[in-house]
């Protein structure tokens, strides 16, 4: 939305009795306090940055747990050590489901023009070599592979639908976007979630416990994607089909 040009332009009707002509000149005039969240999206000397300045804020605020090393005037700081001394957090319990499949297979970028990645599988001691445009889905190179797209490429580097960034000579274990993985996963961390409530919801003091998944496909868990298989569908069945059992 700070980007959309209907912050910028004219209109024939202007704003607040016609003192302002564009929807920025009002709002920089009441001087505004701003509050950034994931400031980390909004890079100072990027254009959202830019445009954000227009709004000629008294203060700017920007707070986020990934934050980058162009802050200033730090107001505060908390580290995972210091919300676990004040009890902030009472503690963390993390998961990690054993892969399903060769733990060791793994496919490899091994080079790219920028138009086309040439990907080579190695599995059970045989190799394979596949290439692929952008756009492709790296199902092609392995049956266990699912919903992973190749988004952007250039000479050294292959984006991932996932975000992540193959450098030439990395790799991924294709075992790690098999569907079954992702289910049994949902299936434990349903099952600990309803185990953990009873237990902490019935002491003194109570305590909420909170099971955190780490996706790598957000628009496929938005509204309006429900898609057979999807990670949306298959937590909300794994769900409600505990707690019927319950």
């Amino acid at each position: 939305m700070i980007n959309s040009k209907s912050l910028t332009d004219t209109y024939d009707v202007g704003l607040l009795n016609n003192q302002f002509d564009t929807p920025f000149s009002a709002l920089s005039a009441i001087k505004p306090f701003i509050i950034i969240d994931e400031p980390h999206k909004f890079p100072i000397g990027k254009k959202t940055w830019e445009h954000i300045q227009k709004f000629n804020a008294q203060y700017i605020i920007r707070y986020g747990a990934t934050f980058s090393e162009g802050y200033k005037n730090l107001v505060y700081r908390l580290t995972a050590v210091d919300a676990f001394n004040e009890d902030l957090v009472k503690g963390i319990d993390a998961y990690i489901e054993d892969i399903v499949g060769d733990g060791n297979a793994n496919l490899k970028l091994v080079k790219s023009d920028g138009k086309e990645a040439t990907f080579e599988l190695n599995e059970n001691n045989n190799k394979k070599i596949f290439k692929l445009a952008k756009g492709e889905s790296l199902s092609k190179t392995h049956s266990a592979i699912h919903d992973l797209t190749l988004d952007a490429l250039n000479k050294n580097t292959a984006v991932l639908s996932n975000g992540i960034e193959l450098k030439i000579g990395s790799s991924i274990n294709p075992y790690s976007y098999d569907q079954t993985l992702a289910d049994n996963m949902i299936r434990k961390a349903v099952k600990e979630h309803f185990k953990l409530e009873k237990e902490y919801l019935t002491q003194r003091p109570r305590i909420k416990p909170l099971t955190l998944f780490f996706i790598d496909d957000i628009e496929g868990y938005r509204d309006g994607n429900d898609i057979a298989g999807s990670l949306k569908l298959s937590s909300k069945n794994t769900f409600w089909q505990k707690q019927m059992n319950c």
